[in-house]
């Protein structure tokens, strides 16, 4: 049974979508990057070309398997080589990447590893256009996220999608900024908040940013890593966790400090939460008002169908 409707071949990979599907020697085979084939004949399609990238095709649907016809017509649907799998070793710690085929497409052939580190599953699908991208741009491809079982859903937003992840990111930072700062304010957990005078180390004549108190009859002096952050002025305040003590004596103490954020980054960091949070409300409330108008619009042609005025 051959199928007239033309397809533009795209082969997907996690969030990877590229144009064509690779032949050779009149084959599309299968060729994981994990796992083993043995007792698979890695056979996904055949083709009268013979080697090469398909990109405009007919399916031919034969007793043998399937056959791709190249053809010029303009692409009506996709046909994808969707190459799903589960990362081998060394590996392990980036997602696995997998598809849950809705009755949006239609199978035509897959093939599967059978052994070895890591697994594959490559399945040959008619989609409707636009599928492999919405698919793809789902898919986190970031170390330690976790897999993934990706369906295809029409209304889906990469954008908004990426904004969820921001703003769960910035809240989240935003949490610890004021952890830290009111550990600083109570003194816990050898945070503390200091303002520093330039001074010098006594041996090499070096600057360094200091602070120097009284503490039980003691001078205390908290000096700045200085191979960590520096700060730029007198007048900023930051918020620092003590290090290392370098000297320690009944009249004198000596302890490195790392600079860890001014109190007065919170108003930046609170501003990119208030901007992502705009324009999130701003795609949900479009989204809305076209999913309103749709309806509307279903609801108009339904009353006209059933008054006779639209076929």
């Amino acid at each position: 049974m051959a199928v007239r409707t033309s397809h533009i071949a795209l082969t997907l990979r996690g969030d990877s979508v590229r144009e064509g599907i690779q032949v050779s020697d009149g084959q599309v085979p299968f060729s994981p990057h994990s796992g083993m084939t043995r007792h698979n004949t890695g056979l996904l399609a055949s083709s009268p070309v013979l080697d090469g990238n398909l990109e405009k095709i007919h399916v031919a649907i034969v007793n043998e398997g399937v056959v791709l016809v190249p053809c010029e017509d303009a692409p009506q649907k996709e046909l994808v080589l969707v190459q799903q799998y589960s990362p081998g070793t060394g590996r392990k710690r980036w997602p696995s990447f997998h598809v849950e085929f809705g009755p949006e497409v239609r199978q035509l052939s897959n093939a599967s590893t059978s052994g070895g580190s890591g697994g594959e599953t490559w399945t040959l699908v008619s989609a409707p256009l636009g599928w492999a991208q919405n698919i793809a741009s789902q898919f986190v491809n970031e170390h330690d996220h976790g897999g993934q079982t990706i369906s295809y859903k029409p209304d889906f937003n990469p954008r908004e999608q990426e904004l969820e992840r921001r703003i769960a990111e910035v809240r989240n930072r935003l949490d610890n900024f004021d952890r830290e700062l009111e550990s600083a304010k109570r003194n816990e957990n050898d945070y503390i908040i200091l303002s520093f005078t330039q001074g010098k180390h006594p041996r090499t004549g070096e600057v360094q940013w200091e602070y120097i108190t009284r503490q039980n009859g003691k001078t205390v002096k908290l000096v700045v890593n200085a191979y960590r952050q520096q700060p730029s002025s007198a007048k900023e305040q930051w918020v620092c966790r003590k290090g290392r003590t370098l000297v320690e004596n009944s009249s004198f103490q000596l302890t490195l400090v790392d600079l860890i954020f001014r109190p007065d980054e919170r108003n930046a960091i609170l501003a990119e939460v208030q901007k992502i949070e705009a324009e999130l409300a701003q795609i949900r409330k479009s989204a809305t008002v076209e999913s309103s108008s749709n309806i509307a619009n279903s609801a108009m042609a339904e009353a006209m169908r059933k008054a006779g005025l639209l076929r």
